[in-house]
């Protein structure tokens, strides 16, 4: 899918994808001549950023929780601990990429 269709099914601009695309929260093969195509799971990923975005989730803990997302295992972390305010209590998970950074906020 070209990224102008990814737009328009999703409901967000072509600007957004390629902010997305800056985070590193979605990806889109090129053409030789430079044009972005995108897998048909494109607008359900992007579809899940915009509802993350608009649970008050940063881009940074967006992107710690997409490769969740992806390997289907959920993360051992309390959500609470993502913001600085509050404590949280971790427990390590091989696929979480909290976990390997030691990070949770």
């Amino acid at each position: 899918m070209r990224i102008g269709e990814v737009a328009e099914k999703a409901g967000v601009s072509v600007r957004a994808l390629r902010y997305y695309e800056e985070q590193d929260l979605l990806r889109a093969d090129r053409s030789p001549g430079g044009q972005r195509h995108y897998p048909d799971t494109a607008v359900a990923r992007v579809r899940l950023i915009q509802q993350l975005y608009a649970a008050g989730l940063p881009s940074k803990v967006v992107r710690q929780v997409l490769p969740c997302v992806d390997s289907g295992e959920a993360p051992r972390h309390s959500w609470t601990g993502w913001w600085p305010s509050a404590s949280a209590s971790r427990s390590e998970s091989p696929n979480c990429s909290l976990c390997a950074t030691g990070s949770t906020k």
